[in-house]
């Protein structure tokens, strides 16, 4: 029998994070069950990368 390999039910999600006088700063794209998971990652990603002038209110999610 053949294993599964792979994602099966998660979708993609781009996050982009945003300065705080709106301009791009970063994006990362992620696996996740649902966007708090994926907002989850980008936390934990922003925890050692935290970019300079990053404002937590502009997290932009969107499904691909």
């Amino acid at each position: 029998m053949k294993t599964l390999r792979g994602t099966l039910n998660k979708k993609k999600f781009k996050c982009t994070v945003y300065a705080k006088d709106g301009t791009y700063l970063a994006s990362r794209i992620y696996n996740s069950y649902t966007e708090e998971g994926a907002l989850m990652q980008l936390e934990e990603w922003l925890e050692v990368h935290r970019p300079t002038n990053y404002d937590p209110d502009t997290i932009k999610v969107e499904t691909l």
